[in-house]
């Protein structure tokens, strides 16, 4: 870790990495209390060390602690940044919508806890679920392309039906994400957004191996959810599983409480890949 407690020392920081490349690396922060700063290292990218640069850049011009504090804290620095510097412009790119596929919402316990979950994590997602907008089936396509349109990220989450997504969530794809618009001639609409999977068996995780009771894995399962991001221009970024999540008695405190453990996990490994 590298300690820096005062401006001259970021104004260092930053003259430093506008002279060098540094490969491999990003600097990420925490804050405490007070007006030290604790920067550790990690992998990066390229817009990852312009975003380094962006924020040692702007954190020198501000003298007032106080006032560092409210335009540079944990919360900014979590938010991937992208800098068009043509323009010199920055870019914020850290919103999430997650649009939910199950078709029998009203009794799902596992999924319905996950997006729960996943929104007290996340409050600024916004979720589009399926069943609950479009009950009848007839799936408003504009609406959702333009709820595509302002996210960056892109997270399907759904329970696997038949080693798939469900019927309700097939269609979603099928409607919104047409041609001209997700692939073909002019559809380039979603180009850089990230694509995500989320889902849960009922079944346990284990069940899912080349000597399990399904003879495949969850990758296996993956291969054609892969194959959507790439014809759309998109940028594949992982999926999150978790088996058995599903209770014998819905009213046995004891299964709901292992259940719902799982759920909060679940929407914790789904946050942190988000970030990433």
């Amino acid at each position: 870790h590298i300690e820096i407690s005062q401006t001259s020392s970021l104004t260092y920081l930053y003259n430093y990495y506008t002279t060098s490349v540094v490969a491999g690396q990003i600097m990420s922060d925490k804050f405490d209390e007070g007006n030290e700063q604790y920067i550790s290292c990690n992998r990066f990218n390229h817009n990852d060390i312009y975003l380094l640069l962006w924020y040692c850049k702007n954190l020198t011009t501000a003298s007032n602690p106080a006032e560092r504090s409210k335009t540079h804290g944990p919360n900014l620095w979590q938010k991937k940044i992208t800098t068009d510097f043509n323009q010199n412009k920055t870019t914020y790119m850290d919103k999430t919508i997650m649009i939910v596929g199950h078709p029998y919402w009203k009794d799902s316990v596992a999924n319905k806890a996950i997006v729960e979950e996943f929104l007290h994590l996340n409050p600024g997602a916004v979720i589009s679920n399926i069943s609950e907008l479009y009950p009848d089936g007839n799936i408003n396509a504009k609406a959702e392309q333009e709820k595509l349109l302002e996210a960056d990220n892109i997270v399907l989450q759904f329970p696997i039906m038949w080693y798939s997504c469900p019927s309700n969530m097939h269609k979603w794809m099928e409607t919104v994400l047409t041609y001209g618009f997700a692939y073909g001639h002019g559809g380039d609409k979603l180009k850089g957004k990230r694509f995500i999977v989320s889902f849960t068996s009922g079944g346990s995780a284990d069940m899912y191996s080349r000597y399990g009771v399904q003879k495949m894995t969850i990758d296996d399962l993956m291969s054609a959810f892969v194959g959507i991001p790439n014809y759309c221009g998109m940028q594949w970024g992982g999926y999150v599983f978790s088996g058995g999540m599903m209770t014998a008695d819905n009213t046995d405190e004891e299964q709901l409480a292992t259940l719902r453990g799982r759920t909060k996990d679940h929407a914790r490994r789904l946050t942190n890949l988000i970030q990433r």
